[in-house]
């Protein structure tokens, strides 16, 4: 593809984050792709609750500090590649979550990655014949999350009973549609406000957790996806049988819980190619749909951050880069 648009320039847009502050749109150098790295001229991005959190602690948790160009999701072509780099090459679309969880940069034009945190998006290039960059953007960090905790965390098998805590959020909404592909029978607990979204995934029960009573009517749970943390954590494992497995997505958190009740599985998603290449490969095929809550420009990251902070997103947040 020789198309002179992915030309890089010499610097780019990017959103810049610093403790206490909103975000600041400048200009920052593109980078170089070094041996084994790609360039990728962005087009959309997507905010994930760990942005929020990035954002509003002044630094990554791998301790990189202010001030830092905030986003991991990434979705966008082959601008370049460096020496070595064989999966990809000049033009392809790719999508991915780069160097998780050090700092991705994707709310910007133009960022490296390692070549083999990204994967090819299959069939058709994006838009306007294939999917937009937004339902690209809003798969990496998300599906992966939900892949390794239900495939390569809980052992999922056909016919187990799974449930998911937040069903209409980013990972919630994503992980029940692999559960049902992956032929377990999903209970989807949800809000009243994200029931609608939660409706049309066909989950075999949706349960509004604002009903009274409603977890002693949930029989036995195989696995249980806690997406949620806190007081849910004790509630996953109440439901989960007595062999179940309960996911919890919060790493760092409820270490007595852990060390007392072997059922407890903590996780924190990681760069995965292979998995990577599968959920997307799920998406072309029609099998994982994300669903994009609210949409903003990249000079609105700060607006955007603010709208996950306060739990008003149904489905992903993304952000278009022009």
């Amino acid at each position: 593809m020789n198309d002179v648009s992915l030309l890089p320039p010499t610097t780019t847009a990017a959103v810049t984050f610093a403790a206490g502050a909103d975000p600041v749109l400048t200009q920052v150098p593109v980078p170089t792709p070094g041996p084994g790295e790609v360039l990728i001229r962005v087009k959309a991005a997507s905010v994930n609750p760990t942005d929020v959190m990035t954002w509003r602690r002044g630094r990554f948790a791998t301790g990189e500090e202010v001030p830092f160009v905030g986003g991991y999701d990434v979705a966008g072509y082959i601008a370049a590649t460096g020496r070595g780099v064989t999966t990809v090459r000049r033009g392809d679309p790719v999508a991915g979550m780069p160097r998780f969880p050090h700092p991705a940069g994707s709310f910007a034009g133009y960022i490296t990655a390692p070549a083999r945190h990204v994967a090819r998006v299959p069939g058709a290039a994006p838009e306007p014949e294939g999917p937009t960059w937004a339902e690209l953007a809003a798969i990496p960090l998300a599906a992966l999350t939900a892949w390794q905790a239900l495939v390569d965390t809980a052992g999922i098998s056909s016919g187990n009973r799974v449930l998911i805590h937040a069903a209409s959020g980013g990972v919630g909404h994503l992980a029940v549609q692999l559960a049902m592909y992956l032929g377990a029978e999903v209970t989807a607990v949800t809000s009243t406000r994200g029931r609608p979204l939660v409706d049309t995934l066909g989950a075999a029960h949706v349960v509004d957790r604002s009903e009274p009573g409603w977890s002693a009517r949930i029989p036995p749970q195989d696995i249980v996806l806690d997406t949620v943390g806190g007081e849910v954590t004790q509630q996953s494992l109440d439901l989960a049988g007595h062999h179940g497995t309960v996911v919890a997505l919060h790493p760092y958190a409820h270490d007595d819980l852990a060390r007392s009740d072997h059922r407890l599985r903590r996780m924190l998603v990681e760069p995965d190619h292979a998995a990577l290449a599968g959920v997307l490969a799920l998406h072309h095929a029609g099998h994982l749909r994300p669903h994009i809550g609210a949409r903003y420009e990249l000079a609105g990251v700060g607006d955007a951050l603010k709208h996950v902070e306060h739990s008003r997103t149904i489905g992903k947040t993304t952000i278009h880069i022009a």
